[in-house]
């Protein structure tokens, strides 16, 4: 074949001996699947392997020369450089050893080497063409030159080695699953590995000014070998223990998001670059990483991700830009910068004392729980926290120093400065507080925030901030605090002490609410210390856990021993007023019977025995002033007693009463009674003189329901009162029998006395607000003015009825019913509390009928009502006597 011709290899064509094509324009082309078997000399200059499909070569592809060429066919062996292959299309198979030495130029479709030699010795170029790898394990040594459109190879699973120097400005592809081991790469276009892996052969066998991108899944691996690249991107992972360094000088700044780890050795990381990486994934290599002073280590990249492991050499930027919190334990070295520049939260745990540089935080958090030497500087949006030590430290406008994780002392080994408009963030605890320890002076400015864990106590202050060296300046004087306004908050100073103070301070609340107040704010002041449920306490919850409820006991008492001195006293059952309605001495009639036994018969018959159940209900009014509660009331009793007149004019008797009452108003309560009294009436002409004493044991069972704070309590108690009490009555009458009235006037005083008691509860109650009541002594006084008037009818022989009714007026004095009482859980924490009051001014109304039967019988019913200012109640009363 001729200068200029083409060979074309079919499928089923075959070399059954040996030919040689014209170099100069030649070409080759085949079918898909076509073979040569029989060697191929080619003449100097290209030849171009085009084929349509897959063209395979089996042979040997050498230069034509006067020894390989065939005689006798009319072919000139040449005398230039040799044959040069050019493949720009198709896939080409080269299986033998091959000895043109024109060289290999790959500039479009597949060159599969199957064979070291498939390329002989020659100069290999690629500009757009792919290499593949056909046999396993091989080594191709020829110099390969990346010109204009670049180069792919393909490992095709396999292993190859490309020993010989690498060069060129264009781009290099490795793809395909298997390993390409490179030698000496010095290209300064992109390196690209898109699958399988690229491994360094040999020390710094990667192009230092190449950009290499490790797509996902792949993988750059240093072969155990310190390694140089321009810059690093993608989404794979570099390996195998050795050094990396980034030495590109194009000030490209790349992001990694894939993996640098350790391999058979620990791998390192050395940036040289006048740019930024930043990584994105979670790298593991424990060799350490060292920043020069161009170059930038971004850690994360505003997102969730992104670390290292092991101590970094820090000369130029170290930057930390995550979102979420990340915890660094290496050490940091150098007198580079150190950036926060993420929206999360960045943790130091190592000892970077050593560090000489400056550290900004800039957004976020920045927590030394370890030692950071150098300067730090906290800018507006940034937080500087830990319990660790750092460098002298300045505080800007709108930036935070928050010492502490969550309660602790961070150290500032130097200097402390705070400019106006800064802010100085604390969290309290029960016992203590953050706190910064200053080993230098402290200049004071902006604001501080306080925190509560609302659930813990809260102590009356806390030192919030020492320097040995002076304090100089105050914080502005308003704390900003998530309590209460209840807490008010305070800061004090000494020569080398910031204080954060608290106290309690209620105003113009009603008497009950800033009596519970007043205790709680004593006990803080006393003991130093008050669980925070009571200082976050609102007025409702102060009038909640104030055992009001107590202070009903004595009303009830009082109330229990009134109707039982009445009921001794009561006119209508015996004529014990000695109101009788003819002349004589009777005490035992209220009127003469229509035709009965004379004066001195009535004298003769001295005793009477009688009984009496009562029933009443009563509803008291609430209190504003006191903030006490309305309350209801009931109670029941019977009562029986004997007297005996022991003179014409005079009597005497005794009785005893039992029965329950209960009330309820901010909790309920139910009581059990018990009395005896004396009683004596004396008649004065036409008026009567009465008297009566009494003594009262009274058990009360209290429940109160606490609901405050998130908690819900209930709390019982069971006291026992103890009434005494005396009625003195006197009066006249006038009338007949048909109609009579007798204008009375009375003084009733009751005392009531009560032992020291607490309340229980179960679990699972805390007991939080349980109370302590103290012992309690009180009296009452009540005065009435009144009319009574009464008519007595004949029914029949031996029978009358008798109806009478009465109108007054009480007055009563010592209306306040009060209890002292003391939260048991804190100390020097005495209270009183008020119950609703009892009428200053009260109308007495009654009305009732008795029948009077024939051998000293008497039914009574009636109706007592009582109209207050500040109450309300009726009782029903039934009683029978008998006298003989």
């Amino acid at each position: 074949m001729r200068d200029g011709a083409s060979l074309n290899i079919t499928g089923s064509g075959t070399f059954s001996g040996g030919s040689a094509a014209g170099g100069a324009g030649g070409s080759v082309g085949g079918g898909n699947g076509a073979a040569a078997g029989s060697d191929l000399f080619l003449a100097n200059g290209t030849t171009t392997f085009n084929p349509t499909g897959t063209l395979t070569f089996n042979g040997t592809i050498g230069d034509a020369s006067a020894s390989s060429v065939p005689t006798g066919q009319g072919f000139v062996a040449g005398s230039g450089p040799g044959a040069a292959i050019a493949v720009t299309g198709g896939t080409v198979v080269l299986n033998g050893a091959n000895t043109y030495a024109g060289g290999t130029t790959l500039s479009g479709g597949v060159t599969v080497a199957g064979h070291a030699a498939a390329f002989s010795t020659g100069m290999m170029t690629f500009s757009g063409g792919t290499l593949r790898a056909g046999a396993a394990d091989l080594t191709i040594g020829n110099q390969i030159t990346l010109a204009t459109g670049g180069g792919t190879v393909d490992t095709d699973g396999r292993t190859l080695t490309l020993s010989g120097v690498i060069t060129g400005g264009a781009d290099l592809t490795k793809s395909g699953a298997g390993t390409l081991i490179v030698h000496w790469l010095s290209n300064t276009g992109t390196t690209t590995v898109s699958a399988g892996t690229l491994q360094g052969g040999a020390a710094y066998a990667f192009g230092m000014q190449s950009a290499y991108v490790v797509a996902s899944g792949a993988t750059l691996d240093l072969g155990g070998f310190d390694q140089a690249i321009g810059s690093l991107a993608g989404a794979g992972t570099v390996t195998n223990g050795a050094t990396l360094r980034l030495v590109g000088t194009s000030n490209a700044s790349t992001t990694f998001s894939g993996v640098i780890r350790d391999g058979a050795g620990t791998l390192g990381l050395e940036l040289d670059i006048a740019g930024t990486l930043t990584l994105t994934g979670a790298s593991t290599y424990t060799g350490g990483t060292r920043i020069c002073d161009c170059s930038t280590l971004q850690i994360g990249n505003g997102g969730m991700t992104g670390s290292i492991v092991g101590d970094v050499v820090n000369y130029g930027a170290l930057v930390f830009n995550r979102s979420n919190t990340y915890q660094f334990d290496g050490v940091i070295s150098g007198d580079g910068a150190i950036r926060q520049i993420g929206g999360g939260r960045t943790i130091l745990t190592g000892n970077s004392s050593g560090f000489g540089g400056l550290t900004t935080i800039e957004a976020g958090t920045l927590s030394v729980n370890g030692m950071l030497g150098g300067t730090l500087a906290v800018l507006s949006g940034g937080t500087l926290g830990g319990t660790g030590t750092v460098g002298n430290t300045v505080v800007a406008a709108g930036g935070v120093l928050a010492p502490g994780n969550s309660i602790g002392t961070l150290t500032v080994a130097g200097n402390l400065a705070f400019a106006a408009g800064s802010s100085y963030r604390v969290e309290v605890s029960p016992t203590t507080a953050d706190r910064t320890t200053v080993t230098g002076t402290a200049s004071l400015a902006g604001t501080v925030t306080a925190s509560f864990q609302l659930g813990a106590p809260i102590s009356r202050q806390y030192a919030i901030l020492h320097a040995a060296g002076g304090v100089s300046g105050t914080f502005d004087p308003g704390v900003v605090t998530n309590l209460p306004a209840s807490l008010k908050s305070s800061l004090s100073y000494d020569g080398t002490h910031a204080y954060l103070n608290f106290d309690i301070a209620y105003s113009g609340l009603p008497r009950n609410q800033q009596s519970v107040a007043d205790a709680i704010a004593a006990s803080f002041r006393g003991t130093g210390s008050l669980p925070m449920i009571f200082a976050a306490m609102t007025p409702g919850g102060l009038t909640t856990v104030s055992g009001e409820v107590a202070a009903g006991t004595q009303q009830a008492a009082f109330n229990g021993a009134s109707l039982f001195l009445n009921l001794m006293l009561d006119p209508m059952a015996g004529a014990r007023g000695a109101t009788a309605s003819a002349p004589g001495s009777s005490l035992i009639e209220m009127a003469d019977l229509s035709a009965g036994p004379t004066p001195a018969a009535r004298v003769e018959a001295g005793w009477s025995v009688w009984t009496k159940a009562s029933g009443q209900a009563g509803r008291s009014a609430s209190d504003a002033g006191l903030s006490a509660a309305g309350t209801t009331s009931s109670m029941f009793g019977v009562a029986a007693g004997a007297d005996k007149r022991i003179a014409a004019d005079t009597l005497v008797g005794f009785a005893l009463s039992g029965g329950g009452s209960s009330f309820g108003g901010r909790g309920s309560a139910s009581g059990d009674f018990f009395q005896a009294g004396l009683y004596g009436s004396t008649r004065l002409g036409e008026g009567y003189l009465s008297a009566a004493l009494a003594y009262g044991w009274n058990r009360f069972d209290v429940s109160r329901q606490v609901s405050v704070g998130g908690l819900s309590e209930t709390y019982t108690s069971s006291p026992v009162g103890h009434t005494l009490g005396g009625r003195i009555e006197a009066g006249r009458r006038f009338g007949t029998r048909a109609l009579a009235w007798t204008p009375y006037a009375a003084v009733e005083a009751i005392g009531y006395s009560a032992s020291a008691y607490s309340e229980g509860f179960a679990a699972p109650a805390t007991g939080i607000f349980a109370l302590t009541y103290g012992a309690r002594t009180s009296g009452t006084l009540r005065t009435e003015l009144g009319l009574r008037l009464d008519s007595l009818t004949p029914l029949a022989p031996g029978a009358d009825l008798l109806t009478f009714g009465r109108l007054a007026y009480g007055y009563q004095a010592g209306t306040q019913r009060s209890i002292d009482a003391a939260f048991q859980t804190l100390a020097g924490s005495g209270f009183a509390v008020f119950g609703a009051r009892a009428s200053t001014h009260t109308m007495l109304a009654s009305f009732g009928a008795e029948a009077r039967l024939a051998g000293g019988m008497r039914a009574t019913a009636s109706l007592d009502g009582e109209l207050g200012d500040r109450h309300r109640s009726i009782r029903a009363n039934l009683g029978l006597r008998h006298s003989w």
